[in-house]
């Protein structure tokens, strides 16, 4: 895979995250997506196991809780839930 391609698939995995929590009514501005990316990014070593490259990470905001699918080879969200509070992800 070359820059390029990945490249595109950064955005189309970008856009796909985006109309999953317009679709969800999540409750994640756009400063905020920046900050949880980059969050993930400093938090990879704790969660990533080769060969696998998309993981389901829990994330505590402020709004509530997220499990947000993060794909390490684009560095990316891919998509999100809220999570009720026993812990079963919620289809808003």
């Amino acid at each position: 895979m070359n820059a390029t391609n990945l490249a595109q698939i950064r955005i189309f995995q970008h856009l796909h995250f985006l109309r999953r929590i317009e679709e969800r009514a999540l409750p994640v501005s756009d400063a905020r997506i920046g900050e949880l990316e980059a969050f993930l990014k400093r938090a990879r070593p704790a969660f990533e196991a080769p060969p696998r490259n998309r993981y389901a990470v829990r994330v505590r905001t402020s709004q509530g809780r997220l499990r947000v699918i993060f794909d390490t080879q684009t560095e990316t969200i891919v998509t999100a839930w809220r999570i009720d509070v026993s812990g079963r992800g919620i289809d808003v």
